[in-house]
């Protein structure tokens, strides 16, 4: 089964990584990069009830300008019982804010919180998102939540 997955960062050079990793790492895997976190939700509320459109796990920057990726966890909690398929979210974030980390545990479809840069070990076991218990050397050290 092929997986989809929504790189969501304001940075350029972050998205083009995660692209170009994914691509590498994950060949099956099929990526569509959004800039502005808005534009996700939208395509989102769009397209909420056809699962062939859907992702099935979100990469998210928490820090980003107009609509931060609080401002998109709290909104897509609001559209997700609508959603007909389970999306998993992950935060990428630059910071291991413990705040954040308490924060995000209200979320119960963030499945994790790591530490940009991605990794091409990170990358590897995004094949294991459901379950999201990733025990690499790399992730362990990035891991913040």
């Amino acid at each position: 089964m092929n997986t989809y997955i929504f790189l969501i960062d304001d940075d350029p050079i972050q998205l083009r990584l995660g692209e170009f990793l994914i691509g590498k790492h994950q060949p099956l895997t099929k990526c569509t990069s959004f800039t502005n976190a808005s534009v996700a939700i939208e395509y989102l509320s769009e397209f909420y009830l056809e699962i062939e459109y859907l992702p099935d796990l979100i990469l998210l920057d928490l820090d980003m300008p107009q609509l931060s990726g609080w401002g998109f966890l709290h909104l897509f909690s609001r559209l997700k019982p609508y959603i007909k398929k389970d999306i998993a979210v992950v935060i990428i974030s630059s910071s291991a804010d413990h705040k954040a980390k308490t924060s995000l545990k209200r979320y119960n479809f963030v499945k994790g919180a790591f530490l940009k840069p991605l990794t091409a070990d990170f990358v590897i076991t995004l094949g294991n998102f459901q379950r999201l218990n990733v025990r690499t050397n790399d992730s362990k050290k990035r891991r913040f939540m």
